[in-house]
This record gives C-alpha cells, structure tokens and sequence, in this order.
C-alpha cells in the first residue's frame, strides 16, 4: 500500500534516527548491512509486543480483564457504590473492581492523578466543592438528612420534627470535616444553638449512641438502610440540611466500556436506591 518513493523515504528516516545504513544500495536491489541484519532481528519482538499492546487495549475497551478504581465516602460506599457494583458485577463477571473510602477533597485529587477512574463525592447546600481542572462532576442525587431519635423519643411516632422542636435536646455529633458546622448552620435559622454533649470520630457509633439515650443526632438518608432496629429515623421539616451527591471523572471521557457502564450505573444511584430496598 506504499509507493517506492514512499518507502524509500521511511527507510532514509529510519537511518538517520538510528544514525547507521541499513542498506547496501546497488544497481539490482539492495542487501542488509551488519547494523540492518541486527536490527532485523528485533523486528519480530517489537511486532509482537505491538500487536500484544493491540489486544490489551481492546480487551480493556471491552471489559476484559480490565480494573475500574472507584473511591468515595463511607455512606456512598455503603450505598449507592455497593449496590451498583453488585450490579456491575453480574455484567462484567472478569472486570476487577477496587473500592476505596476517601473523602470529597481528597477523592478529586486522585482523579486528577489518575489513581481513580470515578469518584463519588459530595457537598451541603451552601457550600461549595473545589473542583480542580481536569475533572467534571455529574450529579447524582440529592441527600437529605433527618434527626436520629431513640426508641420511647416524644417524636419517635412522627411523620416529621421542626429543628425548632429539638432546641432543648441533647446533641452527638461527628468530629469528620463535613459535620463541623452543618450541624451549627442547620440550627441557627431555628433559633438556638446546639448543645452538644458527646462527639464521636466515627459515623457508625451514631445509632448506638442514640439508641442508649445519650442524644439525637443528623444522619443521612443514605444511613437509612444500614440502621439497627432500636433507633427511628424521622425527617426534618423544611430539609434544612441538603447535600447534593456527584460523580467526579476525568474532563477527557474515558473510552474504557467497564468505567463508562459504571458511570451509568451510579448515574441512576436512587432509582437504585429503591430497587435495592424493595427487594
């Protein structure tokens, strides 16, 4: 598919880039010089690790024996990512998957870095995400919070409790940097600041601590699902504490079909959310 001069020319580049002939020219052909026979005998290794290099790519573009790196927060990890990945998997059984848990600011660097292909991450109404360049965000869903009550609670029974009526509890709260002041934020347009008694370091002691009478505590909708019997869950009027939840990916999209079927999947995390729960 090369004309003679066409050739001709890729052969003289050839020599100049390896800085030797590697052609004796003469009136009737040409014959190999001792650089062009060494060469020749690397040519059928870098053709096949060409074509090797062909299949690896294809067989990553079609989801076989690839890797998709996900990373987000616990609750999402918990939620919306297990359910997508137990979906996932039923679709691409050889695709390996790594989960990893890591906060919003944190998760948007290693997509920048490359070190995950989609992150879930997140940020309350009022505040804004640093999204650094290179990543797009998509969004996911909206997270609204409710108050965690102990069984026995006045408002156990209720179909939803003002903030304004839980002035004079007694309040736990997580020492994690999303909780810092959303909790504060939340109670200020209600008219009173909360007392807090206990912090914790970890979400997950939220319901034991509640359930022993200790305080009331936010919890997400996202925790709804994970909760032990002994406490109630009841959604706060207005929704005074919002979070909208995203996919973060590369700007450039990616072409690999096990990441972009993934990135569908999380993209219906509520429809997911429902089907999960209703089976």
């Amino acid at each position: 598919m090369y004309t003679t001069s066409a050739v001709s020319q890729n052969l003289s580049a050839l020599e100049r880039e390896l800085g030797a002939p590697l052609f004796h020219r003469m009136p009737r052909g040409v014959t190999l010089t001792e650089p062009g026979n060494v060469l020749l005998a690397h040519v059928d290794k870098i053709l096949d690790e060409y074509r090797s290099a062909r299949q690896a790519v294809k067989r990553v573009n079609l989801g076989t024996g690839s890797l998709v790196r996900i990373g987000a927060f616990a609750e999402a990890n918990a939620t919306i990512v297990a359910t997508a990945v137990a979906r996932f998997r039923a679709a691409f059984p050889s695709v390996d998957i790594s989960v990893r848990r890591v906060e919003s600011e944190a998760a948007l660097d290693l997509v920048v870095d490359r070190e995950l292909d989609i992150a879930v991450v997140h940020e309350f109404c009022g505040e804004k995400l640093t999204v650094p360049a290179g990543v797009e965000l998509a969004a996911l869903m909206e997270d609204r919070f409710h108050v965690l009550l102990p069984q026995g609670h006045r408002f156990a029974g209720a179909r939803e409790v003002a903030l304004a009526e839980l002035a004079e509890e007694s309040w736990i709260h997580c020492t994690g940097k999303w909780t810092l002041d959303v909790l504060a934020r939340a109670t200020r347009p209600a008219g009173f600041a909360p007392r807090v008694v206990l912090q914790c370091d970890d979400e997950t002691d939220l319901p034991g601590l509640a359930a022993a009478g200790v305080g009331v505590a936010l919890t997400s909708s996202l925790s709804r699902s994970s909760l032990r019997s002994d406490v109630v869950v009841v959604p706060l009027a207005g929704d005074p504490v919002v979070r909208t939840l995203y996919t973060a990916t590369a700007s450039v999209p990616s072409t690999s079909v096990p990441v972009l079927a993934m990135q569908d999947l999380l993209g219906g995390a509520e429809d997911l959310l429902v089907r999960s729960s209703a089976g």
